[in-house]
């Protein structure tokens, strides 16, 4: 019985940390967000924050925004940018 409970346990511990890092933390949002504007990959990023590429890669998408900008002056173009406050 004993033995029981203490598997519980650590397989409680286990699903709670397992838990905790499928959010991206506001620190690790805003790493990404410097990083994509220094021009690094979302392979390297996610390398460098010891996540998978999709989680980088998904949370890219929820935190884009697309803009207008202005080449020269009258030329519009769409552009999308990734604001870690925005995911």
């Amino acid at each position: 019985m004993i033995f029981l409970k203490i598997i519980a346990l650590i397989v409680a511990h286990i699903l709670g940390h397992f838990h905790f890092r499928l959010t991206l933390s506001d620190k690790e949002r805003s790493q990404i967000e410097i990083l994509l504007n220094e021009g690094y990959t979302i392979s390297k990023i996610a390398t460098l924050l010891n996540r998978h590429k999709s989680t980088i890669s998904r949370e890219i998408k929820r935190g884009s925004v697309l803009q207008k900008q202005y080449l020269y002056g009258y030329k519009e173009v769409l552009q999308s940018t990734y604001f870690s406050d925005t995911a």
